[in-house]
């Protein structure tokens, strides 16, 4: 093994290590460490999507990988195994805190189990899609004991309105910008692409209406369309024909892969929607649930 990959191996090791007693050690100061650790395995789970190619790599190189009738062995490490156990045991845990708040409790679980989805590879969303899977999956989960901490700072009604302004902005440039590229430069929109925009105009219509619920569930839907729009960029790099082609005349794989920047606008169109799920979750009032009075008589 060379020594750059040997020096990757022991920083993966260590931070998985560090994350895993994190996260079984993190119960005190209210959330404080528990944000910490999940702040460490978010940044983990992140990279660790790279892990799996570098231990392929290392493993060729030193002739022990092995091919069957289905392709090269591309069985995870255990400093990964370790980590996908960590992400688990953080995400049952934050969601126990969190049970006082039931909104949050059931994003922190359904986000930590898109993770560990994302993180296992079981989305058919190539290295990219995955990491930005990974990202969203996560957002509630560190987001939680922080908002849990800090829920007072969080509640006030004029940092929501801030918020719910700054999400309303971003989605009246992002609607303005990919309609002059369709007018003004000739790029056709997919069916998945037109999924993205109703999500984006779910956001403006939210911000407007002061609608948190709505502006969340239009937040999903347009992450939702854009991992499947990655799915079938995914797809036609290994020649398979996606669904897409049956709702529409436009290739969603074509339309996705379109450079915007340094990246494909897939991907810009998936951060976008990240920071405006994270919007959208913190806008949302979190007051916790207090016990009924017994009335007297």
């Amino acid at each position: 093994m060379s020594t750059r990959n040997f020096a990757g191996s022991a920083t993966s090791l260590g931070s998985t290590l560090a994350a895993v007693f994190s996260a079984s050690a993190g119960a005190c100061a209210g959330g404080v460490c528990l944000a910490g650790a999940q702040a460490g395995i978010s940044a983990f789970s992140a990279s660790s999507t790279s892990f799996a190619a570098m231990a392929a790599a290392s493993s060729a190189a030193e002739g022990v990988s092995s091919v069957s009738g289905s392709g090269l062995d591309t069985a995870f490490p255990w400093w990964m195994k370790l980590a996908i156990v960590a992400l688990m045991l953080s995400t049952v845990y934050t969601t126990a805190i969190l049970s006082g708040h039931r909104k949050w409790a059931a994003l922190a679980a359904l986000g930590g189990i898109f993770a560990v989805v994302a993180e296992l590879h079981w989305l058919p969303i190539g290295k990219d899609g995955n990491l930005l899977a990974i990202g969203i999956g996560v957002t509630p989960l560190v987001l939680g004991p922080l908002l849990l901490r800090w829920e007072r700072f969080f509640t006030r009604t004029r940092i929501q309105n801030g918020i719910r302004f700054v999400s309303g902005i971003l989605a009246g440039i992002a609607l303005i910008w990919v309609f002059s590229l369709q007018i003004f430069h000739g790029w056709d929109p997919c069916a998945l692409c037109w999924i993205e925009r109703i999500g984006l105009f779910g956001i403006l219509f939210a911000a407007i209406a002061r609608r948190p619920d709505v502006a969340l569930a239009s937040g999903v839907l347009g992450s939702t369309a854009v991992l499947l729009q990655l799915a079938e960029i995914h797809q036609a790099a290994h020649a398979l024909t996606g669904f897409c082609s049956l709702f529409s005349h436009t290739s969603c794989a074509v339309a996705g892969s379109q450079t915007l920047g340094p990246w494909p606008i897939a991907l810009d169109a998936g951060v976008l929607f990240a920071v405006l799920l994270l919007l959208a979750q913190v806008s949302w009032p979190n007051h916790r649930e207090k016990p009924k009075k017994a009335s007297h008589a």
